[in-house]
């Protein structure tokens, strides 16, 4: 490790300070003075000497002489000299800063016109330039400031740099760290294979997106395809087809009848008899259908509502069962959660207040008095306990609103169960119906019989046969009786194509049916879909959450006193990045006191100054407020505020350890 130490520093005019001498010989130091006296000049002074800023990383600050009334002190120069040992190599560095004075021709007096800065290494006078890169061979600006400041990481950098930098020095938690430390992730190894997490989030999002859009959108189609259903209250297809056929025989007898009269008029009487014989005949097989159909048409349509009844009720069995699977998986998920939490809690619950107090004065070595111990303590146990109990009572609360959500979800669940019970009972009713019906239809049927064995539809039928070979080979042509039969054909094709009319609107009506039925699949397939996307979402979350939790123990576990949030809750469940530096809970801006800032801050310097491989003198400011300094492998120039010393005051290691 490269280790950097202050031997000397000298101020000549620097900011209120006439002339001063810090001799720390390499070793710590603590500079003692009443307010204004200069304690923070000299930190100033040594940051300026190497980069041209103060300890606020300021370029413009106030570093010349005023009077009294605030006013500069004109001619003097201005110089802060120093001389550092890097890694047992010593080092003389030298600043000079002074007013630029010139008489213009024709004047008396000079003008101040500027100023200049002076540079040296080593008693060598050097450029800006030259100074500016024999520094950044020492030490990088930046790994220096936050080496030697202990405010300076929490206080200079903005959240974003602290982030990067912890980054740098403890490294990132991968995917397969997370999966493998919570292995119901699992599942997403697949997606992470192929995307970032937050990329498939987006992936996510936009499925559910579309899908709860068609959800949306499938209801409303069912509704227009119902609305625009035609009522067949009044239309049998059976009884239409039947129609259909008596006359198309119709048009092809009365066809035929014009063909007979082409052929000869004479035997116009007989095919007239003929005509009223064959339409006799179609009435007789006519009526004997329709009768059979009576017959049979109230026990078929008793018998189909109960088939459409009972795959209605197996549609509900099914979607009810996918709900009790779901809710199944849930509660799984959400028990394990529950007894994670419970385990979190009895771990919390037992941990023991622990109390470290110096007994002695740093300063004197006197006993410090009871009653300060003794309220030390207190307030210490007081921040623990406090600590503690917000701690469980967020878990508990965690675990009171799981143990709602379990109970909700059971209670669905044997609300469920119940109902798949009752409507299997349903289902077995509408069983029986069905059998009871389809026995019914088949005695009706058994208990028919064909029309050709009806008597009268067999003597008709002898009639016609024997009235047409009486005139099977008369002809005769009569246009009056061509145009009366070319009127009926005209006539009965126009009954036709109402009754097809009809039959269209039958053919529509089946169409849309089923049109709904493809609706109402892909709607349940669509609503499994957004459920599994639902989970999928959920362990997303989840990953989330577990990999900010490895971040930062894995990042906590490099410092032995501060702790760091790098992430924040947001208002839609999710996490946005961040980065606070914490204290036993409490957030350094957000009512840390001065000593524990003070710890935080060295304790940052002792791991990233091993992460740097660099040691350099520290400047703590304020540190009367600290009564016990954690150790550091740094030099230490500890700056306290002691009213009774109105000039500086140094008291050196060697001379500390005399007293």
């Amino acid at each position: 490790m490269k280790k950097i130490t202050l031997e000397k520093l000298q101020l000549t005019n620097f900011k209120g300070v006439k002339s001063f001498t810090l001799d720390a010989a390499g070793g710590n130091v603590k500079v003692y003075g009443d307010n204004a006296t200069g304690k923070t000049s000299l930190a100033d002074a040594f940051v300026w000497l190497l980069f041209d800023k103060d300890t606020s990383n300021q370029k413009e600050f106030g570093i010349k002489q005023v009077d009294e009334n605030n006013k500069v002190i004109h001619g003097l120069d201005h110089e802060v000299s120093a001389v550092l040992r890097v890694d047992g190599k010593t080092i003389q560095l030298s600043k000079l800063y002074k007013e630029k004075w010139t008489k213009h021709k024709g004047n008396i007096e000079s003008v101040m016109t500027g100023h200049t800065t002076e540079y040296s290494v080593n008693g060598v006078p050097q450029k800006k330039t030259e100074y500016t890169k024999f520094i950044e061979k020492i030490a990088d600006e930046e790994v220096f400031k936050l080496l030697t400041n202990p405010s300076y990481f929490n206080e200079q950098l903005k959240w974003e740099k602290r982030r990067e930098i912890l980054m740098e020095v403890c490294g990132d938690v991968t995917d397969e760290d997370v999966i493998d430390s919570n292995t119901e992730l699992a599942s997403l190894l697949g997606v992470l294979e192929e995307r970032a997490i937050e990329d498939h989030k987006k992936v996510v999002a936009s499925s559910k997106k579309k899908i709860n859009d068609e959800l949306e959108r499938i209801p409303v189609r069912i509704d227009e395809l119902n609305k625009g259903m035609a009522d067949l209250s009044d239309l049998n297809e059976a009884e239409i087809n039947e129609e259909l056929q008596f006359f198309k025989t119709e048009i092809n007898r009365l066809e035929d009848q014009k063909s007979d009269i082409r052929n000869g008029a004479s035997a116009s009487e007989k095919k007239n008899k003929l005509y009223a014989l064959e339409n006799e005949l179609q009435t007789i097989k006519h009526n004997h259908t329709k009768y059979m159909s009576d017959q049979t048409l109230q026990v078929e349509k008793v018998l189909n509502e109960a088939k459409r009844a009972q795959q209605n009720i197996q549609y509900e069995i099914q979607d009810l069962g996918e709900e009790k699977n779901r809710l199944n998986g849930r509660v799984n998920f959400m028990e394990n959660e529950r007894k994670q939490l419970l385990e979190k809690y009895h771990s919390l619950n037992g941990q023991e207040f622990e109390f470290s107090q110096e007994c002695s004065c740093p300063a004197c070595g006197q006993d410090l008095p009871e009653d300060k111990l003794n309220a030390a303590r207190e307030k210490s146990l007081e921040q623990f306990n406090l600590s503690k109990a917000n701690e469980l009572d967020s878990i508990k609360e965690k675990g009171v609103s799981l143990k709602a959500d379990i109970q909700k979800a059971s209670d669905r669940i044997a609300e469920i169960k119940s109902t798949i019970e009752q409507r299997q009972k349903d289902q077995q009713i509408e069983a029986d119906h069905i059998a009871k019906y389809q026995k019914e239809l088949a005695d009706i049927k058994d208990g028919l019989v064909p029309v050709e064995e009806v008597p009268a539809y067999q003597d008709k039928l002898k009639e016609i046969t024997s009235l047409k070979e009486e005139i099977s080979n008369a002809s005769e042509s009569v246009a009056d009786e061509m145009s009366e039969i070319q009127s009926k054909i005209d006539e009965l094709k126009d009954q036709a194509e109402k009754l097809q009319v009809g039959l269209a609107k039958i053919k529509q009506h089946e169409q849309s049916r089923a049109r709904i039925k493809e609706l109402e699949d892909e709607e349940r397939k669509l609503a499994k879909k957004f459920e599994q996307l639902n989970k999928e979402e959920f362990l997303m979350d989840e990953f989330v959450r577990t990999k900010v939790n490895l971040l930062e123990e894995k990042i906590n576990s490099k410092f032995k006193h501060a702790r760091f949030k790098l992430f924040k809750d947001q208002v839609n469940g999710g996490l946005a990045e961040t980065c606070k530096t914490t204290f036993k809970g409490v957030e350094y801006d957000a009512g840390l006191n001065n000593a524990a800032r003070i710890n935080v801050g060295l304790d940052i310097i002792n791991t990233l100054s091993e992460h740097y491989g660099l040691s350099a003198p520290i400047f703590v400011d304020n540190s009367e407020a600290v009564t016990k300094i954690i150790d550091t492998n740094a030099q230490m120039i500890n700056l306290l505020v002691s009213e009774q010393d109105k000039k500086l005051r140094v008291e050196t290691e060697a001379l500390q350890e005399v007293i």
